[in-house]
Formats: C-alpha cells, structure tokens, sequence
C-alpha cells in the first residue's frame, strides 16, 4: 500500500511538473460565476489523470487555461433523471480545474432538486441556469420515439433554440456518465477547430 501511495506522489510531481512547462495556447470564453471565491475545486494531487508513461508530445491536447470557463449542458427530465445528474456532475466536480458554467434543460421536480443541491453545496466558480423543459415539448413532440429516456432525450435535438446565442461552444452530456478525468481534456478539443467548423453529433 505504501510503495502505492508513493508511486502516485512520484506521478502527481510529474504531472504538475508537465503542467507548468505546458503553454497556454488560447483563450476562451470568460463567464461570471455565483461564486465570490477565485477557487476553481479540489487540490491537483487528486485530479492525475495521466498514467505514466503514456503522455507524448504528439497525442497531447492543447493546453486549456485555468480561468477558461468551461460550458456544460444536459438534459435532466423524467424518471429518475436528477439521481443520474448528480452522480454525474460530481464525477465533474471531482475532477475539474477550470470554473463551470451549467445549462441544465430540466423539469420543475429536477430543477427542485438540483437547484437546492447546488445552493448546499456552496462549490466555487461553478454557474447553473436552469431552463424548462416543458417548454420544449412541443418542439420534439411530433419525433416518432421508443427511447427509455421518452420525449426528453430529444431535446438535444433543440439545444440551439434553447442555450443563449452568444454560446460559442458547449459540451452536451448524457446523464448516464462519469467522468474519470478532467473534462478541460474534453474541451481542450474545441482548440483544435477551426473557425466556422462544428461537431458532429
């Protein structure tokens, strides 16, 4: 147990080490958070998600800056949907460096939910709005469907009419995930883009 923890503390040097050499390469959106706190989350030695040995200089993302917000956006609507999100936006609360922005497409008891979890938890630069997904119901409900997840897991298919137009990118999560690493990994992909290009679904 002890050569483990000391292999992780060899790792977590490297990684810090690694991260202090790494250039940031651009800068994004900057977003004002709820928080008054200039913290962005937990201590590095808990967020290594390399494994030693298997970084190079080729496959590596461009770097993502620490006050870069990062825009998250899931649909959280239906039967049992709040207990999934939760799970899942601890795992990216767990893990992330960078200030959160949240656009959850809930319904009222959803919205309930997590709008009191997030006021108890008190995390630093994360942000939530909320918006309803009643409201959209009638956009997706002509779409023939026999999904678990119902009507809900089509208002993906309407994120555009629904996220703020000033919103140049986001991130659209499941809610059945979770995340292992940081999800700037994830974002850092954005960078790569060039202007006008789009991702696929």
């Amino acid at each position: 147990m002890r050569e483990v923890e000391e292999e992780n503390r060899a790792l977590r040097k490297q990684l810090s080490l690694a991260q202090s050499r790494s250039p940031a390469h651009r800068r994004g959106n900057h977003s004002k958070t709820y928080s008054m706190e200039e913290g962005t989350g937990d201590s590095e030695s808990l967020r290594a998600g390399i494994v030693a040995g298997n970084s190079s200089e080729c496959g590596q993302q461009p770097a993502v800056e620490k006050c870069e917000t990062i825009h998250v956006a899931i649909v959280c609507a239906g039967y049992n949907a709040s207990r999934d999100v939760v799970t899942l936006v601890k795992s990216v609360l767990f893990h992330r460096r960078n200030p959160l922005h949240f656009h959850l497409i809930a319904d009222a008891i959803a919205k309930q939910i997590l709008a009191t979890l997030f006021q108890t938890w008190m995390v630093p630069a994360v942000r939530i709005d909320f918006y309803d997904a009643d409201e959209l119901k009638s956009e997706v409900s002509w779409i023939p469907n026999k999904h678990y997840s119902g009507i809900y897991g089509l208002m993906k298919l309407v994120l555009t009419k629904t996220l703020p137009s000033s919103l140049e990118r986001v991130i659209v999560l499941d809610t059945d995930i979770t995340f292992a690493t940081d999800i700037a990994e994830l974002w850092a992909v954005f960078h790569k883009f060039k202007e006008g290009e789009d991702v696929p679904g």
